[in-house]
């Protein structure tokens, strides 16, 4: 079984907040699998440090640029790639601004994956979505998650 890594809002003194959490983390496991492309794909992921995209992607055999600021808890530090035996798929973690994505060239990814509220974190989110467009390939893809309006 594998451990969910609890949001900071789930630690609460009742624990009220720790079965919504993990329901969330469920649900978007299941969006995530659901929206991979068919075949092998680049995808950039510019989701937060609790999320779990990256692996998942590249366990169903994608090729994955995870962004990571590097100083949230959570983060971790740059490492060589990492490869999921028998699926193909690699991750490549470069530490940048998430919300930049000036270091990637037009056109050079067939989806961009934004979970873990990654759009809400921005104030100016509508330069991130065009900045998104532009790295977007063609028929190019996007998974995007916001905050709750009930707990965000």
């Amino acid at each position: 079984m594998v451990a969910v890594t609890a949001s900071p809002l789930a630690v609460t003194e009742d624990g009220s907040l720790a079965y919504y959490w993990r329901f969330h983390q469920a649900v978007a496991t299941a969006q995530l699998a659901s929206w991979l492309p068919a075949g092998q794909s680049v995808l950039a992921d510019i989701s937060g440090p609790q999320a779990r995209c990256a692996a998942q992607a590249a366990r169903a055999g994608h090729n994955v640029l995870r962004v990571s600021s590097g100083d949230a808890p959570g983060d971790d530090p740059p490492t060589g790639p990492r490869r999921w035996p028998g699926q193909g798929g690699m991750v490549h973690t470069v530490t940048a601004d998430p919300g930049n994505l000036q270091f990637l060239a037009d056109a050079s990814v067939d989806g961009v994956i934004a979970d873990d509220r990654a759009l809400s974190r921005y104030i100016a989110a509508e330069y991130l979505a065009a900045e998104i467009a532009r790295v977007l390939r063609p028929g190019g893809r996007l998974l995007a998650s916001v905050d709750s309006h009930v707990l965000g």
